[in-house]
């Protein structure tokens, strides 16, 4: 029988990650959150249209998440500056429309954790710095004290690949901030495996981090994909402040084997001559 996972939120990663699980040989399911979204599938698909709001679920959800073996929960917040707490009340709604004995996967993030200075681990103590940070991390409190050993939260690093590109910056001809500041990033291919991986192996009451190995500084990465792209350098501009972190991801490989494709980010952006 086939596994059955439900997606909510079949966006940037959602999508490509609903493929990879349907090349797997798993019956998947998603949504969306506007009309505009869902006609980019075809009839076929099985997409829904599921809006979460701070005061209630708009959609079927109970016959979207009915049977399913595994709830993977992959939207963002909307909003980064959401000092209201409406992704935590969109989370609690979802809750709120969900059994305990769910399994669930949680694309967190690793903006919950402060700039330390050093690297830091899933374990560590930490209080949230951004409203962002703070937002995601009451999010997966909600979510643990709901669903228990269930969850299984994947604190994302920053996400490239799929068209996510340093050009991207250069071309609009930005000056760029803390140029000495490491940068901790996951490629969207490690990213969706990363999930994968806590299917396939059943790794469910667990926090892990998604972060490649290396972690080059802002400056070497950006000027090597001008030089690289044929683009103007960069412009950085020096700040005083030199806070940073380093996303430790040992647990990901102690924990599931686990093997980055993108380990070296600046070699990925090297090889995307073409974006």
């Amino acid at each position: 029988m086939k596994r059955k996972v439900t997606i909510v939120g079949v966006g940037w990663l959602g999508k490509p990650l609903a493929n990879c699980l349907k090349n797997r040989g798993f019956d998947v399911r998603g949504s969306v959150a506007s009309k505009e979204e869902l006609l980019a599938f075809e009839p076929s698909e099985q997409i829904s249209l599921i809006k979460i709001e701070e005061d209630k679920i708009h959609g079927c959800w109970s016959d979207f998440i009915n049977s399913s073996d595994v709830l993977i929960i992959c939207f963002p917040p909307a909003d980064r500056r959401d000092q209201n707490g409406v992704y935590v009340k969109q989370i609690e709604q979802l809750i709120k429309h969900t059994p305990a004995h769910q399994k669930v996967i949680f694309v967190s993030s690793t903006s919950v954790y402060p700039n330390t200075n050093q690297s830091i681990q899933e374990s560590d103590h930490f209080t949230p710095e951004t409203i962002g940070g703070k937002n995601i991390y009451q999010a997966e409190k909600v979510l643990r004290q709901h669903f228990g050993k269930q969850l299984t939260a994947v604190r994302m690093a920053g996400l490239i690949g799929g068209g996510r590109h340093p050009s991207q910056l250069l071309r609009e001809n930005r000056v760029l901030k803390n140029p000495n500041v490491p940068v901790n990033v996951i490629h969207q291919t490690d990213a969706i495996n990363l999930i994968v991986e806590v299917i396939d192996q059943d790794l469910f009451g667990e926090v892990i981090n998604g972060c490649a190995d290396l972690h080059p500084i802002r400056r070497d990465l950006y000027t090597n994909a001008a030089v690289t792209l044929g683009l103007p350098l960069p412009i950085f501009r020096d700040s005083k402040s030199f806070a940073f972190k380093l996303i430790d991801n040992s647990k990901s490989k102690r924990l599931l084997s686990f093997e980055y494709i993108y380990d070296d980010p600046q070699a990925y952006f090297n090889e995307e001559v073409k974006i």
